[in-house]
């Protein structure tokens, strides 16, 4: 068994995936210095972390995975374990989903775990760096609610955050933003003493491997080479304006009612190949001018409340703080609705379009020019839904 279990909890959006690519690039170093960083070469999966095997040990336990995706991935912890058994020494292990586990769910992983020596990790960057990137990966994966609609979703489950721990629910999405009841969490569980908390300044990008380095406490690792990634295993974030269209055309597709498989594919070709080749990709999302206040007084209480739980914090708290330039412009796209929509349902249209120097049967064609104007009325609807929300919030 292992002598040692090193648990890197995430937060999401603060550089795990770029920590765990670089796990994996020097798990041959790791090995030498008597920590095991268990992947498996060719698996189906893109980023080297253990996420689905907690998946497989954690059914019901984390909201957004299903019955049946947790019960197919529990052949992968079952081979996660057997790892961590044969480990002759520290064993590190890293999944970001842990940060939304409920106090019940934090001891049922530490037992599974052995329980005896377990130090985790807990990586973060500044709250309003990570609510936008957030945003747009949630409009990457299919969501088309403004930024604005958002932010106020995650007020509301900030709100009803403490009372969802009292009540050990499942469900509570504020458990991925909130550091410091992170940190109580799993000090709870296994000591404060044993709970480290590593700030990402955001640049350069060895600080964050060096400060990750540093928190395992073990010698010799100074010197590993930081991470090497491409722009795919980056995960390369949207910028605003491209962030609006995704959302639009999310909009579409769900008013086409198109199958998952099809409309995960498009936004996949329309981000890699349409957008992120781009030179000038337009402005940076950054929190609306009526939310900055809000978000300030977030971070600073958790701030405070790492300063009075006492952990173990490698980099600085000031990393922590929101960084959104005061003199910041909100970028007006509301002039833009009818625009975007069509832009949206264009998208959409084509995709679907017969190829070049084909003739499509004369009943298709005739279906598509019935449906083409009730969807890009219903996209307008939908932004125009989305603008009204906007402008409550103001």
């Amino acid at each position: 068994m292992a002598s040692r279990v090193l648990l890197h909890v995430g937060l999401q959006k603060s550089g795990t995936t770029y920590l765990q690519h670089g796990l994996a690039e020097n798990v041959d170093a790791l090995a030498a210095a008597g920590v095991a960083y268990p992947v498996r070469r060719g698996d189906e999966f893109d980023v080297p972390n253990h996420q689905r095997a907690f998946y497989g040990l954690l059914p019901g336990e984390i909201a957004y995975v299903s019955d049946q995706h947790a019960a197919d991935a529990a052949p992968t912890w079952e081979w996660l374990r057997g790892e961590i058994e044969q480990a002759p020494g520290a064993v590190l292990l890293s999944a970001e989903g842990l940060a939304f586990l409920r106090p019940s769910g934090v001891r049922r992983t530490v037992e599974a775990l052995g329980g005896d020596d377990v130090t985790v990790l807990v990586t973060a960057r500044d709250l309003a760096r990570t609510l936008s990137s957030a945003w747009q990966q949630n409009v990457r994966a299919s969501q088309s609610h403004s930024f604005e609609a958002f932010l106020a979703a995650r007020a509301d489950d900030r709100r009803a955050a403490a009372q969802r721990d009292a009540d050990d629910v499942v469900r509570a999405p504020w458990r991925a933003y909130a550091l410091a009841d992170l940190v109580r969490r799993w000090g709870d569980v296994v000591g404060i003493d044993n709970v480290r908390v590593i700030t990402n300044a955001g640049s350069p990008p060895r600080l964050l491997w060096d400060r990750f380095l540093s928190a395992l406490d073990v010698p010799g690792l100074a010197a590993l080479p930081q991470p090497k990634l491409t722009a795919a295993e980056a995960h390369v974030g949207l910028t605003w304006p491209e962030a609006e269209l995704m959302a639009s055309v999310n909009a579409v597709l769900r008013a086409q009612e198109w199958p998952l498989h099809r409309a995960n594919e498009l936004r996949r070709t329309i981000i890699r190949d349409g957008l992120v080749p781009r030179e000038d990709r337009g402005p940076k999302i950054v929190i609306p001018a009526q939310w900055r206040t809000a978000v300030e007084e977030w971070a600073a209480h958790d701030i405070a409340g790492l300063q009075e739980s006492g952990v173990r914090v490698i980099g600085e708290l000031t990393d922590l703080e929101p960084r959104v330039p005061k003199d910041a412009e909100d970028v007006g796209y509301s002039v833009l609705d009818d625009l975007r929509a069509a832009a949206a349902a264009a998208v959409v249209a084509a995709a679907v379009a017969p190829a070049p120097g084909s003739k499509p049967a004369r009943a298709a064609a005739s279906v598509v020019e019935q449906r083409t104007p009730g969807v890009v009325e219903r996209a307008r609807l939908s932004l125009r839904r989305r603008v009204r929300g906007r402008r409550a919030h103001a």
